[in-house]
């Protein structure tokens, strides 16, 4: 009898023993397919982290060209205000001379027309002069016919 015990506790712990093989198995299939799934989820973490590093260092590279575009931009804003100022003295300039030149001509021209009048009254001096002369001529031609009659009055 106590072999037949025997026998039944061998045989239940066979069972035993054979339905705790049978579980451990599940469960290490079990375990091989949660780290077969993790190690896809790792991986997916992994390229998902390296997805985000990229759109990172892209989202960086824009940002580095924005701040390059703002500084060129800043810069020709800079550049335009001056070639606005430097147009807006040189048009002062350009009318101050304009201004100038106009004074200038309305002097010349003044000048020219005194000039002319100038010449005017030296060829009428020069004329007058030469009247003068004339006159003075026929003064003393005068006063030689007075001188001679003076003369024939008292001789006679």
């Amino acid at each position: 009898k106590e072999e037949e015990e025997l026998r039944s506790l061998l045989f239940a712990a066979e069972q035993k023993l054979k339905t705790c093989q049978e579980e451990l198995e599940v469960e290490q299939q079990a375990a091989s397919d949660e780290s077969i799934l993790v190690a896809s989820l790792l991986a997916q973490l992994t390229a998902e982290k390296r997805r985000q590093s990229a759109v990172e260092s892209e989202a960086h590279t824009r940002q580095l060209e924005i701040e390059r575009a703002e500084a060129e931009t800043r810069t020709q804003l800079e550049a335009a205000k001056q070639l606005r100022l430097e147009a807006f003295t040189a048009a002062q300039e350009a009318h101050h001379l304009k201004t100038e030149s106009s004074e200038a001509a309305y002097v010349l021209s003044e000048c020219k027309a005194a000039l002319e009048r100038h010449d005017a009254e030296e060829k009428r001096d020069s004329e007058l002069a030469e009247e003068n002369k004339e006159l003075e001529a026929a003064l003393k031609v005068e006063a030689a016919i007075v001188e001679e009659l003076r003369d024939l009055c008292s001789s006679e």
